[in-house]
């Protein structure tokens, strides 16, 4: 069983997740396994899949419902695992997008601290300082808060204005230091990959579940015919095998995942559950009533007629 590989092409670097570790590269990376990528950098990815042209691309895979138009892949695999809340995605650009109910509501776009930073070098060498933290409880004194109002309490700023009363989740390079400025929320580095992870379970299941239909129409032909219901409680039950396999791929053991799951709010409901299925409960009952249908009596002979 080949190793699962994700692979987040960005606008600068390769973030390359295998194994439980993230790692980043400058120059796209010649990978062995099976490998999912995303990307916002189409230069970038074409470089990357000269070196692996069986990479899968999981933008037209992915089911995240928004309104927004044009919302990047990225911004729907951070997205993808929250059901209520705020999402930062602090790298060379920093997005704030809003969940709920696992619906996306809309979000914004703000330059990365690093650019700011460049931008206020370009004005002038004596705006030039390393970020820090800063105490925004009163008005700057001196250029150097001054700056950083204009970099960081920009930011902090947006994020309280959008967020409500919302938890936060931080992802992204300065995301761990955006968290500890703002004081709350959680930094989760994977945020992005635990998207791509969630959008292939879903696949998989949908593709093991077509594949096994396909071969039991196959094998109708020359046994009995299936009800609707026993094709629909197999598809289910053979689809999920699909997914079981996932976790082992990629090297992470179960309570692993778990733990992520604590941290990160999943929508267990975007999954096919067991307990509850419009259409298994819509079969169930046709079954039902066409078993009534064959126990119940006819009317006899003698019957009167209906005046």
């Amino acid at each position: 069983m080949e190793k699962v590989i994700l692979v987040d092409i960005g606008h600068t670097r390769y973030h390359i997740w295998e194994n439980g570790y993230i790692y980043h590269r400058e120059t796209p990376p010649q990978l062995e396994g099976e490998i999912y990528y995303i990307s916002v950098n189409p230069q970038g990815e074409e470089k990357f899949l000269q070196l692996n042209p069986s990479a899968i691309n999981l933008e037209d895979k992915v089911n995240f419902f928004t309104l927004y138009d044009g919302l990047g892949i990225d911004r729907k695999m951070a997205c993808k695992t929250i059901i209520d809340g705020v999402v930062i995605d602090a790298g060379t650009a920093i997005t704030i997008d809003v969940m709920e109910k696992g619906i996306h509501n809309g979000g914004i776009i703000m330059a990365g601290l690093g650019q700011l930073q460049k931008l206020f070098q370009k004005i002038s060498p004596k705006l030039e300082f390393p970020l820090e933290e800063i105490d925004f409880s009163h008005l700057p004194l001196n250029t150097r808060e001054a700056v950083m109002w204009g970099t960081i309490g920009a930011v902090v700023k947006m994020i309280g204005e959008i967020r409500g009363s919302k938890p936060l989740y931080f992802t992204g390079g300065d995301g761990k230091f955006l968290q500890k400025i703002v004081g709350e929320g959680v930094y989760e580095p994977d945020l992005v990959f635990l998207g791509m992870i969630r959008t292939i379970e879903e696949w998989k299941f949908q593709q093991n579940g077509k594949r096994k239909k396909e071969e039991w129409r196959r094998e109708s032909q020359s046994s009995p015919v299936s009800t609707p219901l026993e094709e629909k409680t197999m598809e289910k039950r053979e689809s999920k095998k699909a997914i079981s396999s996932i976790p082992q791929q990629m090297g992470i053991a179960g309570e692993e995942i778990e733990e992520k799951v604590q941290v990160i709010p999943l929508a267990e409901e975007q999954l096919p559950s067991d307990e509850w299925d419009p259409v298994l409960e819509a079969l169930e009952k046709i079954e039902k009533e066409k078993k009534e249908e064959k126990i119940s009596p006819s009317p006899s002979d003698d019957t009167p007629p209906i005046a």
